[in-house]
C-alpha cells in the first residue's frame, strides 16, 4: 500500500469548505425566519386577547309559587370578559311567551313586575360582579307542572335556563 501525505493534497479552485458562500443569503433567511416567528406570536396574542374579551356569564335560577303568584329569581354571575348590557328576557308560560324589554324604562306590566338589583344603571353588569333579577308573575301563567324556559339576552351574549315549579 502506498502512503499519502497531507502535504500532497491540494484543494480544488473555488471550493468552499463547509460554509456559506453568500453571507447575504444567510442574513436574509435569518431576518425572514425572525419575522415569521414574530408574526405567529403576534397572531396568537391577538387571538388570546380577543377570546378574553368575550363575556362569560352564568345564571342560577329559583322558581317558586308564593301565594297565587309565581316568583322567579335569577342570579346572574359575570365571571370574566368585557362588561355587558341587559337587553331583554323571554319566559315561556302556559299562556305563551312573555317578553320583557330591559332597554325601555321598566314599567310594571299588568300581571308582571320586575325588580333588578346589582346592575350598573339597571342594565350593565361588570366583570366579576353578581346581580339579581326578580320576576313576579300573577297566577294563571304557570298552572301545569311543565318545564319552562327563560332566555336572558345581553348585548354580547345570551343565557338559557329551564325551571319547574
Amino acid at each position: 500500500m502506498k502512503k499519502i501525505s497531507l502535504e500532497s493534497v491540494s484543494y480544488a479552485e473555488g471550493y468552499v469548505d463547509m460554509g456559506i458562500e453568500y453571507m447575504i443569503l444567510a442574513t436574509i433567511s435569518c431576518i425572514v425566519f425572525a419575522l415569521v416567528v414574530f408574526s405567529f406570536l403576534t397572531l396568537y396574542l391577538y387571538i388570546v386577547d380577543q377570546t378574553n374579551k368575550i363575556p362569560s356569564i352564568s345564571i342560577d335560577l329559583d322558581a317558586r309559587k308564593e301565594g297565587s303568584n309565581a316568583l322567579i329569581t335569577v342570579i346572574v354571575r359575570h365571571k370574566g370578559g368585557e362588561k355587558t348590557t341587559l337587553k331583554y328576557s323571554t319566559i315561556t308560560t302556559d299562556k305563551g311567551i312573555i317578553e320583557i324589554n330591559f332597554e325601555d324604562k321598566l314599567n310594571n306590566l299588568d300581571d308582571i313586575s320586575v325588580e333588578i338589583i346589582g346592575f350598573k344603571d339597571n342594565k350593565t353588569i361588570l366583570s366579576g360582579s353578581t346581580a339579581r333579577i326578580n320576576f313576579k308573575i300573577a297566577s294563571g301563567y304557570f298552572d301545569k307542572k311543565y318545564e319552562y324556559t327563560i332566555l336572558i339576552v345581553f348585548d354580547k351574549t345570551e343565557v338559557v335556563s329551564s325551571f319547574k315549579f
